[in-house]
């Protein structure tokens, strides 16, 4: 017959140790069954874990250990039927029987049961992916925001500059001038301060390089404070370059005419005034002229202007007493680039200005603007000419339907020191200023009646 003994150990912290030994037979004779204590022969040992214990109070969890044997007959015991009625499960053993077979299904089924597992390599790859959302979210909603914000500042640019607008139309002439005026004194202001600053800069890196003594290498690039070629009064090669500076050039000089005219009060007079002054400077090292001219014409501005326009945009040459004329370029509708030799008597050039002209028009005038180029990599200077540094404009102003106003002002500079090669060389300063005012009066005279 076959015998089956079942030990429960339950551990945990702070808790004993306690037994429960059940004991089941199957049917044996009860003269063959006699007292005897039970010794495993042989038996394995199994180990499980049911959750939901009492013992353990940290982890919840009892451990039991199960001894299962077979004893051979010989050794069964004998009992009488009071053994085996004192020997019988009372009603507390089975109920425990039946709390250990209740905890032993369930330890079965947690532990055949599949539980869902997560690779060890999708953990980081969902954080990931959910940073990535997370920063194209944030992303859209800094492009939605600043989109907005471009949107709100450009119609808020577009009222303030529609007010403005309106404010000048309305306003007088002299208004006008005071705001242009205003205008230009902020720009001066801000370019110093850009100017000092870089300045500024250069000290401290001369000073950094003084204290150093390191030679500079010849490859490297020295910086300099502002290289603009339009501010050098300088065209490059490259087309949209040159084009580019033409126009820089041209419009900063624009900027200027009002504070000119403002200066040399030419607004104040309305007819009848015309100078013409060759002279050298207060530190004698430049030539200085200055010429200014106002005039009443009987004639539409619009047609005055266009006429004097034509003369330039229609004709390559154009001879004038003592000057000669050739266009060079064409930057636009408005823009016009040529070379203006001026001519001893035996008409041999003495100068040579590379000049620029650009026509702007406003309201009930028109302004045309030139400003003599210094430097040109297309069109280098000849020697033994003088370069002139030259800023003219001519402002043809309407006075009612049938009269216009022409106001014209020149100021330019050349060396006292006549270039190597030169055919005044020769001369003193003094009798150079006398020979340059004989030679440009002419052409002066023939420009005025060219503004018809």
């Amino acid at each position: 017959m076959r015998g089956r003994a079942v030990a429960g150990t339950s551990l945990g912290r702070g808790v004993g140790v306690e037994q429960a030994h059940v004991a089941s037979y199957s049917s044996l004779p009860l003269q063959d069954q006699q007292p005897h204590s039970v010794r495993p022969a042989s038996g394995r040992v199994i180990q499980g874990v049911a959750r939901g214990g009492q013992s353990n109070a940290t982890s919840g969890c009892r451990t039991f250990v199960f001894l299962s044997y077979r004893a051979p007959e010989a050794d069964w015991p004998r009992m009488t039927d009071t053994d085996v009625a004192t020997t019988l499960p009372s009603p507390e053993d089975l109920k425990m029987i039946n709390e250990i077979a209740a905890l032993l299904d369930d330890a079965g089924l947690a532990s055949t049961s599949p539980t869902p597992s997560v690779k060890s390599d999708d953990a980081p790859a969902a954080k990931i992916v959910k940073t990535q959302h997370y920063y194209r979210k944030r992303q859209k909603d800094e492009r939605k925001y600043l989109h907005d914000q471009v949107q709100e500042l450009s119609s808020k640019l577009s009222v303030i500059t529609t007010m403005k607008t309106l404010e000048a139309d309305q306003c007088s002439h002299w208004e006008k001038v005071a705001r242009t005026q205003k205008l230009g004194s902020q720009k001066a202001a801000l370019e110093n301060a850009r100017l000092k600053r870089a300045l500024e800069d250069q000290l401290k890196l001369a000073e950094a390089l003084d204290q150093l003594l390191v030679k500079r290498p010849r490859l490297a690039t020295f910086p300099t404070m502002d290289v603009i070629d339009w501010k050098l009064r300088k065209l490059p090669m490259e087309p949209s370059a040159r084009e580019a500076s033409f126009h820089a050039m041209l419009n900063d000089a624009y900027d200027h005419v009002d504070t000119n005219f403002l200066q040399k009060g030419l607004y104040d007079s309305m007819d009848h005034l015309r100078s013409l002054d060759v002279s050298a400077n207060e530190t004698d090292d430049a030539i200085v002229i200055d010429v200014q001219s106002v005039r009443q014409i009987a004639s539409n501005y619009l047609t005055c202007s266009q006429n004097f326009w034509s003369l330039l945009s229609e004709h390559e040459y154009l001879n004038l007493p003592n000057a000669h004329l050739q266009v060079l370029e064409h930057f636009g509708t408005d823009g016009i680039y040529f070379r203006h030799r001026a001519l001893m008597p035996q008409k041999n050039p003495y100068s040579q200005l590379l000049w620029g002209v650009k026509r702007y028009y406003e309201k009930n005038r028109v302004v045309l603007v030139f400003k003599t180029v210094l430097e040109d990599q297309r069109y280098p200077p000849v020697p033994g000419l003088y370069i002139g540094n030259h800023t003219a404009a001519i402002i043809i102003e309407a006075v009612d339907e049938m009269w216009t106003c022409r106001r014209m002002h020149m100021l330019g500079q050349l060396p006292v020191e006549p270039p190597k090669q030169s055919p005044l060389s020769s001369n003193p300063s003094h009798l150079i200023c006398d020979f340059i005012l004989h030679q440009i009066s002419p052409t002066f005279d023939a420009i005025e009646s060219l503004i018809v």
